[in-house]
């Protein structure tokens, strides 16, 4: 349930974030999400599950992190637009 709630919410960002060129973002997202995929299947049998779970739990972070910078700097954008927008009608 929760990989469906996270896929749904990436993808949605990325649509809205790259609405000029939506096919090179998904692109992009799928070669990350497949070397994760790729890092995950090389760290199964060198690294222990402890080590495993810091890793990720650190990654998540950093990825939660990520998406609130670019949800500020996307709001930031937009607000500083719509007020130049407006004092030029004026």
């Amino acid at each position: 349930m929760s990989d469906a709630v996270w896929q749904t919410q990436l993808n949605s960002l990325y649509a809205h974030l790259f609405a000029r060129d939506p096919a090179t973002a998904f692109a992009n997202y799928r070669l990350w999400e497949s070397a994760g995929y790729f890092t995950a299947y090389l760290m199964q049998s060198r690294v222990c599950v402890e080590t495993k779970l810091w890793t990720m739990s650190g990654l998540l972070a950093s990825g939660v992190v990520g998406i609130a910078a670019v949800e500020a700097g996307d709001w930031w954008k937009r607000r500083r637009g719509g007020a130049e927008a407006m004092s030029s009608s004026l």
